[in-house]
């Protein structure tokens, strides 16, 4: 369940990943599962030095202004967040089927 969660999360913020090179979109990575109390986390990430300023904006060169922020991140993970309960549910209804619970 975890895992299916981090990979549509995945999808999403690299689908709406700004593209000029592709260097950023190709660059987004799933982390190993961890657990903190009884929480389970998978980290998505992406190591690009200008992932962040593209996210939350940044100054135009030349002082020309500020670059909008893309927001990718943060808009897939609300989109996520808003759809859990429902792959929740699929999840239960996969296991309770498999299970014959």
């Amino acid at each position: 369940m975890v895992v299916r969660v981090a990979n549509e999360l995945l999808k999403k913020v690299t689908e709406k990943t700004p593209v000029r090179t592709g260097h950023l979109r190709n660059e987004w990575r799933i982390g190993e599962i961890g657990k903190r109390g009884n929480e389970y986390y998978i980290e998505v990430y992406n190591n690009v030095e200008y992932a962040e300023p593209v996210e939350y904006g940044h100054r135009a060169g030349g002082g020309k202004g500020f670059v909008k922020g893309a927001h990718m991140m943060e808009l897939s993970l609300q989109e996520v967040q808003r759809h859990l309960s429902g792959y929740l549910r699929e999840w239960m209804d996969g296991f309770l089927n498999t299970h014959e619970l």
